[in-house]
């Protein structure tokens, strides 16, 4: 069983190697999105107040995800 020190430590050590990786992408000046784009309407999201999460959300997720737990 994987407990959350475990995977804490996994993160941790992946967070470093995904951190150069991500500072080493940088879009050209064409892809960037326009102003207009960037201009967005706000979610309404009054619809969840109240409700209870998902448990172990967070653990599952960063199981999941192949770029963090290999």
């Amino acid at each position: 069983m994987v407990t959350y020190g475990d995977l804490i430590g996994k993160f941790d050590e992946n967070h470093v190697i995904l951190s150069e990786k991500v500072a080493a992408i940088v879009k050209p000046a064409e892809e960037k999105p326009d102003e207009e784009e960037e201009e967005k309407v706000p979610t309404d999201v009054s619809y969840l107040k109240g409700q209870v999460g998902i448990p172990d959300f967070w653990v599952r997720a960063i199981k999941a995800n192949k770029l963090i737990y290999d």
